[in-house]
């Protein structure tokens, strides 16, 4: 875990954080094997690799929680990243989660009991090189549980929600399951993040 010392983030942009991380995403100018410092609003949050947010909730407290992945911190090519700041943007932890593979976070939600729950993408654990993976933590950013969903082929998750159950549900791309080659995928879950029932949507393939 990494504190506030280490790592202070520039307050003026906080809300921003997602949209300039996806940016430079999609130019493809940047990669978890590239060792660039990154100047600027990135240089005051990252290492010298790339580390990049996708989601970001206002919390209980009045201060942000940001969702995203790491290629400097944590265990593999890219972990899971959790960012925990107060209502002025200063850092107040920060947890990774992840396995020797390529895991990215993509969405966040602040739980009922006051935890957080990390919907995204696993190359580091499931039974394919790419499935849902659903992240349980306490309010301090502990892992409390985790879950894949997926099939042989690739499925990635880019968004996740707590239902009025207590349960989950994660919304995302599939090509194990559906008639298309790649289709829309909802996958529902029970509080402990057990399946309950899973849909893909999308027509067949193209002639």
């Amino acid at each position: 875990m990494l504190g506030e010392s280490a790592l202070r983030p520039n307050r003026k942009y906080l809300v921003a954080v997602a949209f300039l991380a996806v940016v430079c995403g999609v130019t493809g100018t940047i990669t978890c094997a590239d060792a660039t410092y990154i100047p600027g609003w990135f240089g005051t949050w990252d290492g010298t690799k790339h580390d990049e947010a996708h989601s970001v909730v206002q919390t209980s407290d009045g201060g942000y929680a940001l969702a995203g992945y790491t290629c400097f911190y944590g265990a593999g090519g890219s972990d899971f990243w959790l960012v925990k700041t107060d209502p002025a943007g200063n850092m107040q932890w920060s947890q990774t989660y992840g396995g020797a593979g390529y895991d990215e976070a993509h969405s966040v939600v602040q739980t009922s009991d006051g935890g957080y729950a990390l919907a995204g993408s696993t190359g580091s654990f499931g039974v394919s090189g790419s499935d849902f993976w659903l992240v349980k933590t306490d309010s301090a950013g502990k892992m409390q549980w985790n879950k894949t969903y997926g099939g042989e082929k690739y499925d990635e998750g880019h968004s996740g929600v707590q239902t009025s159950d207590g349960g989950y549900a994660l919304a995302g791309g599939t090509s194990s399951f559906g008639a298309g080659g790649y289709d829309f995928w909802l996958v529902k879950t029970d509080s402990a993040g057990n399946m309950q029932w899973n849909k893909p949507y999308g027509g067949g393939p193209k002639g």
